[in-house]
């Protein structure tokens, strides 16, 4: 299941009241904010994503351990730094950041999104045809083209790791695969990778452990 425990606790380190009442839950910070060390009890994007808001707009030293490594959340610490938030990304998930209540406007282009990018590069090896996507930020997307080329697949990666040019094998071989936070095979890989396993030679086993009713 999805709980949302790890973003409330995070949440309740930075000085915030959770309230609960009927289908609702009700925050609030009456003593205002203050910067906290917090350890995620699980390495959540959205909690590690909403908690670097929340700190970056608090002046001190705030600390998160265990905290997501996804692409999607160096590009948002990317972002803050440009609004004047002073960051930093250690080894093992640590994110220090030191907030402020000054920031300022800012230009950015968002990455390219991976996820969509790997389920077109499934579909055209499903349809056992081959497909070019310019943008495609490979330097995000190693475990896919790892499965994908594992399986039989040709998959070339343009110059700076971005843009796949995908060419799909006649005969595809089955892998086994298990998901896991980034950089392992993410578990929004997991449908369509199915549908490609249920149509190639072999039997493959996949170990879904992010979510269980997918």
């Amino acid at each position: 299941k999805r709980p949302i425990d790890i973003h409330l606790n995070g949440f309740e380190a930075f000085g915030v009241t959770t309230n609960y009442h009927e289908d609702y839950i009700y925050l609030s910070a009456k003593n205002g904010l203050r910067a906290a060390t917090v350890f995620l009890s699980y390495p959540s994007v959205g909690a590690t994503q909403n908690l670097l808001l929340l700190a970056s707009g608090i002046e001190g030293k705030s600390v998160l351990y265990n905290a997501a490594q996804e692409p999607e959340i160096l590009d948002l610490i990317e972002v803050l730094k440009l609004m004047g938030v002073k960051i930093e990304l250690s080894f093992g998930g640590t994110i220090t950041i030191y907030g402020s209540k000054s920031l300022k406007p800012f230009q950015y282009i968002v990455m390219p999104d991976r996820l969509e990018a790997s389920t077109l590069l499934i579909a055209a090896a499903l349809t056992k045809g081959s497909i070019h996507i310019p943008n495609a930020p490979a330097f995000a997307m190693k475990s896919i083209i790892h499965h994908l080329t594992k399986m039989g697949n040709k998959v070339f990666v343009g110059p700076n790791e971005y843009g796949i040019t995908l060419e799909a094998a006649d005969i595809q071989t089955n892998v086994n695969a298990k998901t896991m936070p980034y950089p392992g095979l993410s578990t929004d890989y997991q449908s369509p990778l199915l549908a490609l396993m249920a149509v190639s030679r072999g039997q493959a086993i996949i170990h879904e452990t992010v979510f269980e009713n997918r």
